[in-house]
């Protein structure tokens, strides 16, 4: 664990929650749950190299991610 003084971060603020009915809700979570069965991953690859810095940038970017105590190993 990190303490509490290691970690440093400005906070960004969320846009504020839309305010919705039960029945609103319900509408919302069927339209995304049938927009998300349609979701397909496309992969497309290429041979051109990748410099390290881009690599070790995007490790460092995956494990920053939240954990449930928004404290990452």
């Amino acid at each position: 664990m990190f303490a509490k003084a290691q970690v440093s971060y400005e906070a960004v603020k969320l846009q504020p929650r839309a305010l919705m009915t039960d029945k609103q809700m319900c509408q919302a979570a069927l339209v995304y749950f049938k927009t998300m069965q349609q979701c397909r991953m496309v992969r497309d690859f290429t041979d051109q190299e990748v410099p390290t810095e881009v690599i070790q940038d995007c490790v460092r970017t995956a494990g920053s991610a939240p954990s449930g105590a928004n404290h990452q190993p």
